[in-house]
């Protein structure tokens, strides 16, 4: 029988946004990039007294003792990273840890890698359980995104932003957000719909839709509805003026 072993922790999640694509399109620099990313984490984890829990591909599991650790090293690891041009995404909740053998389960591991699956590329994202411990820590900025609701899991999240001067976060979600009158750029990217005979080709779909929302990020004095808000509209045969009204943009 295996033996199980609970930890409360703050809990990391890391990953580099387009890795995928980027190993099918040039093999060698994905590994290059792959190596620089476990340097930049290797050294910060051990500065912040963090855990390598587990390397899963191109992503990272990591854990803290301390939540204020965690959020502190990952605006370092974003730093780092953008420097050095990997576009990272990081996502951090607080909660149980069960080590079973070699494996690492518990609602805690599955809301992080919620977070940072929805999470934007260059972005730190954190749940309200992390946000309670940082919230008046010194250095660290924090602003609300969304409530949102993770399949498996049984009440809505919370889920807030970190920034920083060293990690642009342009992209923002609409929801809960009173916009400015004299806001005349914003646009939201909906979920491409899949043509194909098939119908297997969803994932193609959205990955063009993450191509735009990447592209568009960069633009500035843009705001970019976050991904997972606009695509709550997927499936909805909705009026494009009520889009626009809903997600609160003059573009879509």
């Amino acid at each position: 029988m295996v033996t199980r072993i609970r930890k409360h922790a703050a809990i990391m999640f890391t990953d580099i946004a387009g890795y995928t694509a980027l190993m099918g399109s040039d093999e060698d620099r994905a590994f290059e990039v792959l190596s620089r990313n476990r340097d930049i984490h290797t050294k910060h984890i051990e500065q912040f007294n963090g855990t390598l829990i587990k390397e899963i591909g191109d992503g990272m599991l990591i854990s803290f003792n301390l939540a204020s650790d965690a959020v502190r090293c990952a605006i370092e690891i974003q730093k780092a990273c953008k420097d050095q041009e990997i576009p990272l995404k990081i996502g951090i909740h607080e909660g149980e840890m069960v080590f079973a053998g070699s494996d690492v389960h518990g609602d805690g591991v599955n809301i992080a890698s919620r977070i940072q699956n929805f999470t934007e590329e260059g972005g730190i994202s954190i749940s309200d359980s992390v946000y309670r411990d940082v919230k008046n820590k010194a250095g660290i900025d924090i602003e609300f995104m969304e409530e949102m609701t993770f399949k498996n899991v049984n009440e809505p999240i919370k889920i807030y932003k970190v920034l920083c001067d060293e990690v642009r976060t342009v992209v923002q979600s609409s929801a809960n957000v009173e916009v400015p009158t004299s806001e005349k750029k914003s646009i939201a990217v909906l979920p491409f719909a899949d043509m194909s005979p098939g119908k297997d080709q969803e994932y193609f779909a959205e990955g063009i839709a993450e191509e735009l929302l990447n592209a568009l990020a960069h633009i500035e004095d843009l705001r970019v509805v976050a991904r997972t808000s606009a695509f709550v509209l997927k499936g909805m045969n909705l009026d494009i003026r009520e889009i626009g009204r809903k997600l609160n943009v003059k573009t879509v």
